[in-house]
């Protein structure tokens, strides 16, 4: 925000040296509330970092030799209406800020990054915008109304706000013709009709709403005038999904600056005062921008989803808006949520992130365009499990065994069916596998495994029977060590063995 003497002037600019940040749900950069002061203190005490033994200041609030802006204690009427998200405990009105920049410029930095030096220097961060994560300038302000209209001579300034001499808002962006192939910088008027007269006696609450509207294709802003929109012909409306996806006279002002993406900071020139300033993703009584929507695919017989931030179930087919949070998981028993694609600009960020044994994840959807997301679901596909077989067995082996010439769920599984499952023969068959003989002839060990059932002949299972028979040997009891699996080959009933083992004693088992 600008301010030189006799006019206030609020910019927005990128510092070049900014690092990026993207924005999140329900996150605030600013929360200036101004009650942790006193009285009289300079604007640029005021959250300020000393470092290098207080040699060197980080300044949040930055200001320059000759402004004269301090806190001071607030008297007269205050603002009556929804007022800026303060997230700290100070939401008191006692103290406000009072601008006297006296021809230089403050600068408010949306935050400072880690420190990059031995001295403990910090550096300014930026704060990026998109068609679906919108950033808002949120303030209580007092207007002084300028003499003659400010020169904004700073091309890194996206947009400016500012009174002119007949007390009308005026904002400094970009316009253009219908098709936006044209565009030219412009101060728009909000005169008697398209906006209120301001009283510099009066606290207004300011919003500036800035992102990318999809339809229009451009970074652009909404200015928000106690929590009502305003609207000009220099503007524009955003009509995404629609054939022209734009139109010419609304209330998205393109940013001065092409090619827009972030912010890292606002300026004041001027007089004036503000209090209760915020820089976040949301508003109070700010209502979000209608999304781009994105259709969500899935067999419903094996997912459900949850579209939390809408509070309803989602159905095959349904859509959900870009920026919800939703919540997927499986309905049926041994399948995991491997992926969440997107055809185009879509996507799914969850956590934990689909893949191996994901059977619920919860996260955010977002596109740039409309779009559909596929949620991709398949039998476990490797890792372990615990059920009532036991723990840490194969969750892709006991997933194909269950669901194989049967039916069975997570919670049908017992220890009685461990041996039918090693054997890969179905549930109920009561085969049991065991280790019949153990032979060592020097080096050379010999182990034969069998089957108690002549229904279950090894040799037909050869390939497919889960169990592996597990070897491990040592010099010294108890037998410790790092094991062999060792798959069977098998003729009839028995299965033989044959290792070399390089150890006095050894522990086999099958599982």
């Amino acid at each position: 925000m600008n301010l030189t003497s006799k006019r206030m002037l609020i910019g927005l600019a990128a510092c070049v040296s900014a690092c990026a940040l993207t924005a999140s749900a329900v996150q605030t950069w600013v929360s200036d509330s101004f009650e942790e002061a006193s009285n009289g203190d300079a604007i640029n005490t005021y959250q300020a970092e000393p470092y290098y033994g207080g040699t060197y200041t980080n300044y949040l609030w930055e200001s320059m030799d000759g402004d004269a802006s301090k806190i001071v204690t607030t008297e007269g009427q205050g603002y009556e209406g929804i007022r800026p998200g303060i997230t700290n405990d100070n939401v008191t009105t006692s103290l406000h800020l009072n601008l006297e920049t006296e021809g230089t410029t403050l600068i408010r930095h949306l935050g400072l990054g880690a420190i990059v030096d031995d001295y403990e220097k910090r550096n300014p961060i930026s704060v990026g915008f998109s068609t679906d994560t919108n950033l808002y300038v949120d303030t209580l302000i007092k207007f002084t109304p300028s003499e003659d209209d400010p020169e904004i001579n700073d091309s890194t300034v996206k947009v400016a706000v500012f009174v002119n001499a007949s007390s009308n808002l005026v904002v400094y962006h970009k316009s253009g013709n219908s098709e936006l192939f044209d565009t030219w910088l412009t101060n728009t008027v909000f005169e008697s009709g398209s906006g209120p007269v301001i009283d510099p006696d009066l606290w207004y609450r300011l919003t500036i709403r800035i992102g990318v509207p999809s339809g229009i294709g451009a970074a652009a802003c909404q200015i928000f005038l106690d929590n009502i929109p305003l609207s000009h012909a220099n503007g524009y409306t955003d009509k995404s999904g629609e054939t022209p996806s734009f139109e010419a006279g609304g209330n998205w002002f393109i940013l001065a600056v092409e090619g827009a993406t972030s912010i890292s900071n606002v300026s004041f020139q001027g007089t004036g005062a503000i209090d209760e300033f915020v820089v976040a993703d949301a508003a109070p009584g700010i209502p979000s921008p209608a999304g781009v929507l994105l259709t969500l695919s899935f067999t419903d017989t094996l997912v459900q989803v949850y579209d939390q931030t809408g509070n309803k179930a989602v159905l095959n087919g349904g859509t959900v808006p870009t920026g919800n949070e939703i919540r997927i998981e499986t309905k049926a028993d041994w399948y995991e949520i491997y992926s969440v694609t997107g055809a185009g600009t879509g996507s799914f960020t969850g956590t934990p992130t689909p893949g191996v044994l994901v059977t619920a994840t919860t996260g955010t959807v977002s596109a740039t365009a409309s779009d559909t997301l596929t949620i991709a679901t398949r039998k476990f596909s490797g890792g372990t499990i615990s059920t009532g077989l036991g723990a840490g067995l194969p969750a892709d082996k006991v997933a194909a065994w269950a669901t194989t010439g049967q039916t069975l769920g997570v919670n049908d599984l017992t220890a009685d069916m461990y041996d039918d499952y090693l054997l890969n023969v179905p549930a109920g068959t009561n085969a049991k596998i065991s280790i019949t003989s153990v032979e060592v002839s020097g080096t050379t060990v010999t182990i034969k495994v069998a089957v108690d059932k002549a229904a279950v002949d090894l040799s037909t299972l050869d390939g497919s029977v889960n169990g592996t028979l597990k070897v491990v040997s040592s010099d010294t009891l108890p037998v410790s060590g790092a094991a062999t699996y060792i798959p069977f080959t098998t003729a009839d009933r028995v299965a033989t063995i044959v290792i070399q083992n390089s150890g006095k004693f050894i522990k086999a088992r099958v599982e």
